[in-house]
């Protein structure tokens, strides 16, 4: 006949069932905070983002009714589409994790706001570098409507958007907002903003490479950028 069990080894056994069962719970459980605090973190950028960008597009536009002159107006206009934006992307279904590739982004995507209005007033130059800031700004709507949902600061995987002018070349929204910023310096030649605009741009190189390698592992990435050569600018870059 088979002794029953000592109390104290059913008490180890109940004991073990019940750690078993928290550490299938904790497994279960953990996906589900990942993405819980991956939709919050994705929420808290794009609000800071959007209210970064929202404020330099006031300041400039405060700027014009002060002065008069409609410095920034279209660099400005650029900053508030892209501030709507943010608030609407959709979550990325892979981020890289480089912080090396998130200072990038953050000087590349954000180092234009530490533009200022000043320079001479030579009288042709507003009215000029408003209208390269126009074009730069309808570069922007029409590269960035394409882009839509997929829109984002950091390398990050949303999709692979080939329509519109992303046949023809890769980074269309980096290219306009080059427009953008040349259209400024136009208009508000000074030793700090050609420094700003120099930095960002060397930024923005680096973020592409950055966006282009976190892609690279991608089939349909490869097969896309064997279809458009040019990053920037055909037959340059």
């Amino acid at each position: 006949m088979t002794a029953a069990p000592r109390p104290a080894r059913a008490a180890d056994t109940a004991a073990s069932a019940r750690a078993g069962e928290q550490r299938r719970d904790a497994v279960r459980t953990r996906p589900r905070l990942r993405d819980t605090l991956a939709r919050r973190q994705h929420t808290l950028t794009s609000i800071m983002a959007a209210g970064l960008l929202l404020g330099f597009g006031i300041g400039h536009v405060r700027g014009f009714v002060e002065t008069g002159r409609p410095i920034g107006l279209g660099l400005a206009a650029q900053e508030l589409i892209t501030a709507a934006l943010f608030m609407i992307r959709r979550p990325p279904r892979r981020t890289t994790t480089s912080w090396k590739a998130w200072g990038v982004a953050i000087v590349g995507g954000w180092g234009v706001l530490a533009v200022r209005p000043g320079g001479a007033n030579l009288g042709w130059n507003d009215s000029v570098g408003l209208a390269v800031q126009g074009l730069g700004a309808a570069l922007t709507v029409i590269a960035l409507l394409t882009l839509g949902r997929a829109f984002g600061i950091v390398a990050a995987d949303r999709g692979i958007v080939d329509g519109g002018p992303y046949r023809l070349i890769r980074h269309p929204v980096y290219a306009a907002g080059f427009v953008g910023a040349t259209g400024y310096l136009i208009q508000s030649l000074t030793p700090w903003n050609v420094a700003v605009v120099g930095v960002t741009w060397c930024f923005q190189v680096l973020r592409m490479l950055a966006e282009e390698r976190l892609l690279a592992a991608s089939p349909a990435y490869a097969a896309y950028v064997r279809r458009v050569r040019w990053r920037v600018l055909p037959g340059v870059f």
